[in-house]
C-alpha cells in the first residue's frame, strides 16, 4: 500500500513538473486527453473521403489485382497539423502517436462497412537497418491503433522489405515508382501458412504513414498479389495534400 501510495506521488510530481502537452498548440492536456486536446481535435484537416466509394485513395490502386477500397484520415500539408503529428511520430521516437492516429482512424470509419471481411492488417515494412535507427515501424504503430478498435490481427510477418532504398522526398511519381521496384518479397511460409488456416481467400489491409503518389504501397500491393489470390484494401493516415488537389481539380 506504502510502495502504491510513493507510486501515485511520483508520478503525480512528475506530471506537475512535466505536464503533458498538445502537440499540435502545447496546451496542457487533461487526463482524459492523449497527444492532442479537444479543441485541437475538432479542427483536425480530416479528408472526409467516403470510405466506400471511387475515391482518390482507391482510384491509385484500381489497377491492382483484388483491390477493393481505399482510405486516408487527414490531409497532409507542409506544417499542417497532419505534418506535425506524422513528425512527431516519425522522429520524436513516439510510436504511441501512431497508435492515437490509428484508433481515431478506425474510430471515424467503422460505421461503415470498410473493415468488413478483413482477415489481417499487414503495416508497409520498414527496412532492417532504417527500423532499428528509429526503434519501430510507424505503419505498424498505425496498425496496432486500428487493431485496438476493430479486432482484426496484424500480421507483419507476411512480406518483408528486403532492399534498404533512398528516401523518396524529394523524388517525382516516375522516381518514387522505380526507386521501390522490387523492395518487397513475400513471406512464402507464414502466408502460406495464414491462408490455410482460412476457408476463403484472404482479405489484407494494407496500411501507411503517408500516400503521396502511392507508389511503396503500390508496389507492396503487387508483391502480395502476384500468383496469388487476395482481397487488399489500402488505409494511410495521411494523403499529401498537393496529390489530394490534383484529384480534386480533376473531379471538379
Amino acid at each position: 500500500m506504502k510502495t502504491a501510495s510513493f507510486k501515485q506521488y511520483i508520478k503525480a510530481a512528475f506530471e506537475v513538473l512535466f505536464p503533458k502537452r498538445c502537440l499540435l498548440c502545447g496546451t496542457t492536456l487533461s487526463e482524459s486527453e492523449q497527444h492532442v486536446c479537444i479543441s485541437c481535435l475538432t479542427t483536425l484537416p480530416r479528408t472526409r473521403l467516403d470510405a466506400m466509394s471511387d475515391n482518390v485513395v482507391a482510384r491509385l490502386f484500381f489497377d491492382i489485382k483484388g483491390a477493393t477500397h481505399g482510405m486516408a484520415f487527414l490531409t497532409y500539408r507542409h506544417n499542417n497539423a497532419a505534418f506535425k503529428l506524422i513528425h512527431h511520430l516519425k522522429y520524436t521516437g513516439r510510436p504511441s502517436v501512431g497508435e492515437f492516429l490509428g484508433r481515431m482512424m478506425a474510430h471515424d470509419i467503422n460505421e461503415t462497412p470498410f473493415f468488413e471481411n478483413i482477415d489481417a492488417i499487414v503495416p508497409v515494412p520498414l527496412a532492417k537497418e532504417k527500423q532499428r535507427k528509429r526503434g519501430f515501424n510507424q505503419s505498424e504503430a498505425i496498425a496496432k491503433g486500428i487493431s485496438e478498435v476493430t479486432g482484426i490481427p496484424v500480421r507483419n510477418d507476411l512480406v518483408k522489405r528486403t532492399i534498404n532504398n533512398p528516401t523518396q522526398t524529394n523524388l517525382n511519381a516516375h522516381q518514387r515508382r522505380d526507386n521501390v521496384e522490387g523492395i518487397f518479397t513475400l513471406s512464402e511460409e507464414y502466408f502460406n501458412r495464414f491462408c490455410s488456416d482460412l476457408s476463403h481467400p484472404p482479405h489484407l489491409l494494407l496500411v501507411d504513414d503517408v500516400i503521396t503518389t502511392g507508389a511503396t504501397m503500390h508496389t507492396l500491393a503487387e508483391t502480395m498479389s502476384k500468383g496469388h489470390d487476395v482481397s487488399l484494401s489500402f488505409i494511410a493516415a495521411a494523403l499529401a495534400g498537393q496529390h489530394l488537389n490534383v484529384f480534386q481539380k480533376g473531379a471538379e
